[in-house]
């Protein structure tokens, strides 16, 4: 009886361990991810893909995706446009000058249409209604005429 009490107790701290390590792994290839994202911006290149984040942060695409699942509640693409919009947003609110293709181009989007269907989804407005209101909220020497 002994005997098998002290295994069961071996294996459960056994499980606590591997479970520990698990997450200690988790939390580490989460800050891999929020450094590549957050310092090193690789979301701006349009080729960016889970693919090469993967490979950026030394692991495979499925502990990648399921890490982004579980820490930031979304997938992969979803967390990128988020990124990307916040991006456009920055760059937008300091040069209410920019056109929009630009903004879409310098902020990782393959195309304007994208940026424009991404920015309405996660902001709920269209990018073309948040520039004019950063451009009013310019002064008047600031906006140059558009041709």
């Amino acid at each position: 009886m002994m005997k098998k009490l002290f295994g069961f107790f071996r294996r459960n701290s056994s499980a606590k361990k591997r479970a520990r390590r698990e997450q200690q792994r988790e939390q580490e290839l989460l800050e891999r991810i929020r450094y590549r994202l957050e310092i090193e911006k690789d979301y701006l290149d349009v080729d960016f893909s889970e693919e090469i984040l993967a490979r950026n942060v030394a692991t495979n695409i499925t502990s990648l995706s399921r890490v982004i699942n579980k820490r930031f509640g979304m997938n992969f693409r979803r967390l990128i446009n988020g990124y990307r919009i916040e991006y456009a947003v920055s760059l937008m609110t300091k040069d209410p000058k920019m056109k929009l293709y630009s903004v879409s181009y310098e902020s990782g989007f393959r195309s304007p249409e994208t940026f424009k269907m991404a920015f309405l989804t996660i902001k709920g407005e269209c990018p073309s209604d948040f520039l004019k209101r950063q451009r009013l909220k310019c002064p008047s020497n600031c906006v140059e005429e558009e041709q």
